[in-house]
């Protein structure tokens, strides 16, 4: 099992504190023994659980008119205007948390924002802490906004300013559950629904519809 990068903090000591207690087994082998080891278990189990790293792989990231997903969970806002659209896409504490490129694209920037800590799925998750990752797009600038929750406060971007991104590339990781927001310039149009449910990197949630065919460049 692969696990994403930034999760190692906390795989790591829920494994060493599971290995002391089984190595410790057989110098003081009681009962409470295997009853600790239970106990410890379960915490490794759910570390590994959340930051896991399945390999994704959709036929839709080779083609450069479809967005694809670049969070697992479920639709939760959208919008489809003259200027572009835009979808809200809301982990829970069972989704993969690895948050992929939904476009090929280069970054511009990345911008850590202030704010709070609410629920990613309450109506006032926007005024959160989020990190911010703006794209050059073929048809313009793409918006993608990695948003803390009430219980994700750190958020690890693999990806910095000047660097390309594949479509379905690792873009980073929210520790625990949240909200990824995804804008799109003109010419986009949502493919997807409130309530739907998506996979990162693997679910086509926009398509362009305009004939542009820039290709992101520095």
């Amino acid at each position: 099992m692969r696990i994403a990068r930034g999760g190692g903090i906390f795989v790591f000591p829920s494994l060493g504190l599971f290995a002391a207690v089984l190595i410790s087994y057989p110098f003081d082998p009681h009962p409470w023994h295997l009853t600790l080891a239970l106990i410890t278990l379960l915490p490794l189990v759910l570390m590994l659980w959340f930051f896991r790293d399945p390999h994704r792989q959709s036929d839709a990231a080779s083609d450069l008119s479809v967005v694809i997903a670049p969070a697992d969970g479920r639709i939760v806002a959208m919008e489809d205007r003259d200027d572009g659209c835009s979808l809200s896409v809301y982990l829970t504490l069972i989704d993969v948390h690895v948050i992929r490129m939904p476009l090929d694209a280069l970054v511009k920037s990345v911008s850590r924002l202030p704010g709070g800590h609410r629920p990613a799925g309450s109506a006032t998750a926007a005024r959160n802490a989020a990190v911010e990752v703006r794209c050059h797009v073929r048809s313009g600038e793409m918006v993608i906004r990695l948003v803390s929750g009430l219980l994700a406060r750190r958020i690890v971007i693999y990806l910095g300013p000047e660097e390309t991104g594949r479509a379905g590339m690792r873009l980073g990781l929210i520790r625990f559950g949240s909200r990824v927001d995804l804008e799109l310039p003109a010419g986009y149009r949502p493919l997807v629904r409130i309530g739907e449910r998506v996979r990162a990197g693997v679910s086509e949630v926009a398509v362009l519809e305009s004939s542009s065919t820039v290709s992101p460049q520095r």
